[in-house]
């Protein structure tokens, strides 16, 4: 998890095969740190798939999504890119602006 100092992830051949840096708060550092504590992932990826030298496939994330809706109690559809979405809408709050640099930002890696 590079980065740490920056608050960022480096995710690897994501959406569209592109390297990019994504912001890490306090709370997910934590979360993914205890994560990776009870899980021990083995291979190259935080988050293995069925086989531990690919990645989770999407179907997978979709899963967990759905699940996670259902215990919130959500009636609304929630999909990954609602996510997104809300996210980059929370971006654009005043006060969030204030303290998130551009550079903070998803951003490609270079």
């Amino acid at each position: 998890m590079g980065g740490r100092s920056r608050k960022r992830i480096h995710v690897r051949a994501g959406k569209g095969k592109k390297d990019r840096y994504v912001m890490l708060g306090e709370s997910l550092l934590e979360l993914l740190r205890q994560y990776y504590r009870k899980a021990r992932p083995q291979g190259p990826h935080l988050f293995p798939g069925y086989k531990p030298q690919r990645p989770i496939c999407t179907t997978a994330v979709r899963q967990v999504l759905r699940q996670a809706v259902r215990e919130a109690g959500l009636t609304k559809r929630v999909t990954m890119h609602t996510l997104r979405h809300c996210f980059a809408t929370h971006l654009t709050d005043p006060l969030v602006q204030n303290l998130v640099s551009p550079l903070d930002l998803i951003h490609p890696a270079s």
